[in-house]
Formats: C-alpha cells, sequence, structure tokens
C-alpha cells in the first residue's frame, strides 16, 4: 500500500491513497524525518519511506511546474 504524505496535523499525518482516498497515520508510526510530498509504503505492518517512488513524483512535479510558468 503506497501513500504520499498530503500534510500534518497535530499528531497525525495525513495520507492520500489512490486520489481522494486519505488516512490519518500516528506521526509515531511513521518513519522519522518524514514531509510533505514523500511516498510511504507499508511492508510487513509498518510504514518506510519509498525514496526512489518520492524522487521520481517530485521529478513529475517539477516538470508539470516548469510546463506551466513558460
Amino acid at each position: 500500500m503506497n501513500g504520499v504524505i498530503d500534510r500534518f496535523e497535530g499528531s497525525v499525518a495525513v495520507v492520500e491513497f489512490d486520489g481522494n482516498n486519505r488516512k490519518n497515520i500516528n506521526l509515531t508510526d511513521l518513519p522519522a524525518g518524514i514531509k510533505e510530498g514523500d511516498v510511504v509504503v507499508l511492508n510487513d505492518g509498518k510504514w518506510q519511506l519509498d525514496q526512489n517512488q518520492t524522487a521520481r513524483l517530485k521529478a513529475e512535479i517539477d516538470i508539470l511546474a516548469r510546463d506551466v510558468f513558460e
């Protein structure tokens, strides 16, 4: 299960899955140092940062933003 950190609200992160499906996850259950826009994946009951997917997603967003402002 992959999700993107949408935002933080107090002691939880709002994680977006498949478009508009969102879930609140306690920060204590997530890896330390996560940021908005990071991709997390649930492996064996533990949330982990997916650095490759995070980098890919950020690159896609950078391309879209560049196209908008050109």
